[in-house]
């Protein structure tokens, strides 16, 4: 196969492929680059055949498809062959001709397009723009749904994908394929297939919770938690989870509806480093919690006024976390089963058994991992603890 020019392929390398980089991550530099190798691949396989076929302009129809998403996703194809056909640099490679069916190649690229593509690099564009295998497919609708509708809930994102997906790639949908590729006909069949089994809707939720994971991680090894301030009155480490183990309520802050915070009273337990609540379905803490996951739980362990001397004898611990709807029955039961354990001590196993499995249809269940925490305690409990007698080995 003819290698692109080496001075046409640097200019493009130096001056236009970094423009992808402040766009989204579906239009942004893996997509360009996934474009220009499917086009080139395509180009080849019809060279074979014996078309006739300038690799120069495929490479370059590819680099500037989307250059115009600069300007906002609408008509940017028309924004995207304005530039390539203004570019003056491009002038050293291509006549004025063959920048003129450059330009309706980029212009006749977009999906929804009905009308076949004006010439063969339009329609080489058009094929591997495509690029249709169903799990990038899955990826690029979620990221745009991310970065274009960040005000939409974590059902809602599922949603605008699955009816995208529907509308585009289901029968009957806008989506074309305008040349012979067995990689997009197979892709295509696939999401289909996927649509008709409801296998789509377990891939978004799949690709959500990994891409959640992924930033819940990201953050917490970049966060740097506030230290206490007065540190004489920090609650050893050990003391903190006896308080977080044996208190029967607490309180979850999480941020609410204006970006007020929300805070409530909540039953709760405490299992290896992670805190489980239960509640209804719907409500004003799971819509707080798809809008951000980030949230503490507060715990009084001891608040004992003493009015003589002005103050009062307090214990407290505060947890920093994630806090997520469980997804998976069997940690949904298990939960539940905990806090049945926790508050009805004297109940049997099998009746535990069967609330925690009966409420399990109409109830949610909010896992919180615990990511930092503090506890702290009054001056005078602070003074006892120092000046108590060490104990002896």
């Amino acid at each position: 196969m003819k290698e692109i020019d080496s001075s046409l392929r640097e200019y493009c390398e130096g001056q236009i492929l970094p423009l992808y980089e402040s766009f989204d991550k579906a239009h942004g530099p893996e997509h360009v680059r996934t474009v220009i190798a499917n086009s080139l691949e395509l180009a080849e396989s019809l060279l074979v055949e014996g078309g006739e076929i300038n690799l120069d302009m495929v490479y370059t129809v590819a680099v500037y498809h989307d250059v115009g998403i600069r300007y906002g996703r609408k008509n940017h194809e028309a924004a995207s062959g304005k530039w390539l056909m203004e570019d003056e640099t491009l002038k050293r490679w291509f006549t004025e001709e063959q920048r003129q069916t450059m330009r309706e190649a980029v212009e006749d690229h977009r999906a929804s397009r009905q009308e076949p593509p004006r010439n063969l690099y339009g329609r080489i564009v058009s094929e591997a723009d495509r690029d249709l295998e169903p799990g990038r497919i899955v990826r690029r609708c979620m990221e745009y749904g991310l970065a274009n509708c960040p005000e939409l809930s974590a059902e809602e994102q599922i949603s605008r994908t699955l009816e995208h997906v529907r509308d585009k790639y289901g029968e009957g949908g806008y989506l074309h394929l305008w040349l012979p590729c067995p990689k997009n006909e197979q892709g295509l069949a696939t999401l289909r297939e996927w649509l008709k089994t409801g296998e789509l809707e377990k891939k978004c939720r799949a690709w959500l919770q990994k891409e959640n994971a992924e930033k819940k991680e990201k953050e917490k090894s970049s966060m740097e938690f506030r230290k206490m301030r007065r540190k004489n009155q920090d609650i050893p480490m050990e003391e903190c989870l006896e308080i977080l183990q044996r208190g029967t309520a607490g309180v979850l802050a999480v941020q609410g509806d204006g970006e007020y915070p929300y805070a409530v009273p909540l039953s709760f337990v405490y299992r290896e480093g992670k805190l489980y609540f239960h509640c209804a379905r719907e409500g004003h803490k799971l819509d707080a919690l798809q809008r951000s996951a980030k949230a503490s739980f507060c715990v009084i362990g001891q608040d004992k006024i003493v009015p003589e001397e002005y103050t009062t004898y307090y214990r407290s611990v505060i947890a920093f976390g994630q806090a997520e709807l469980i997804e998976d029955e069997k940690e949904q039961h298990d939960a539940l089963f905990a806090l049945a354990e926790k508050y009805c001590p004297g109940d049997t196993p099998a009746h535990r058994e069967e609330k925690s499995t009966g409420t399990a249809g109409y109830t949610a269940v909010i896992r919180f991992t615990v990511e930092h925490i503090t506890g702290k305690e009054g001056k005078a409990l602070a003074q006892q603890r120092s000046t108590a007698p060490a104990v002896q080995a």
